[in-house]
């Protein structure tokens, strides 16, 4: 019966290794999930009106009018980042003739609370920016969101009746556990199993269907005119998850890549293109 002591000490040693996994895992998606952008003093450089919408907590948004305006466009961030890094769009589009609003999502910047659910719970945050805007009288309202802000407006455009003239979509990724997983391996570590565990934690500490928080899935319903672009140095998205959200969408669409581009603005290195591109899918998204 001798064999019996060294499966004993094999079956506690994976028990070990399980439970720290599991701890590491939940003590991560706390920090990653609770991380908050802190406010700032940075403000826009032209006219601007700063508003306070009612959302799931009180958002911070702030309001660039264009003279005789074609419509409001709606800026959404990236994960860690905030509106100040919209800003290099809503100066284009304002110069384009659109009205502009720009938000602090939940738990960043100016806006109230600590917790960031990577689009999912900030969906909620685009819808009442949207009915915010459409209750103004303004019809022609056009979404534009930069990788959690993409998400969060494909999942906003699934669980709600929102009715935008187009979306922009840049760099959405396109599962949860794909995000997860790619950021995991970026730091060294292999994805398989812990990219779960963390998909699991936090969906029990945010509330939320983390393994069904798929754009990749959203996108097959979404029937509006939609221009996606993508930076083919992304290593945050890859081209695969981008193509399949491409393939998905039903409705009219357009794919813009920028070869030197990474998970980043694409008004660093290829402006003009990206004006462009965005200028001609505002005022004829038919095309």
């Amino acid at each position: 019966m001798h064999y019996k002591k060294p499966l004993y000490k094999i079956f506690r040693g994976l028990l070990i290794a399980f439970v720290v996994l599991n701890v590491l895992a939940f003590i991560a998606v706390w920090v990653a999930t609770s991380r908050r952008v802190s406010p700032y003093s940075t403000t826009p450089t032209r006219p601007f009106t700063t508003l306070k919408i009612q959302s799931n907590v009180q958002l911070e948004a702030w309001h660039l009018k264009a003279d005789s305006p074609k419509g409001t466009c709606l800026l959404f961030h990236g994960y860690g980042s905030s509106r100040v890094q919209m800003l290099d769009r809503a100066y284009a589009l304002l110069d384009m003739g659109y009205s502009v609003l720009l938000v602090d999502f939940m738990g960043t910047g100016n806006s109230a609370g600590r917790q960031v659910t990577i689009g999912y719970l900030e969906a909620r945050n685009v819808r009442d920016c949207y009915r915010y805007i459409a209750q103004t009288g303004e019809r022609n309202i056009h979404l534009l969101g930069m990788s959690m802000g993409a998400v969060a407006i494909m999942k906003a455009l699934q669980d709600y009746d929102l009715k935008p003239q187009t979306i922009t979509l840049e760099c959405p990724y396109g599962t949860m556990r794909q995000a997860i997983g790619i950021r995991i391996r970026l730091i060294g570590l292999p994805s398989w199993g812990l990219a779960e565990l963390m998909l699991f934690w936090g969906s029990v500490q945010n509330g939320i269907a983390g393994f069904a928080h798929n754009p990749v899935e959203y996108a097959q319903k979404q029937h509006l005119p939609t221009l996606l672009l993508y930076g083919e140095q992304d290593v945050k998205v890859t081209r695969g998850e981008i193509d399949a959200i491409f393939q998905n969408l039903p409705a009219t669409k357009r794919l813009v890549t920028f070869p030197q581009a990474g998970h980043e603005s694409y008004l660093l290195k290829y402006a003009q293109k990206w004006k462009e591109a965005v200028k001609m899918h505002l005022a004829s998204p038919a095309k």
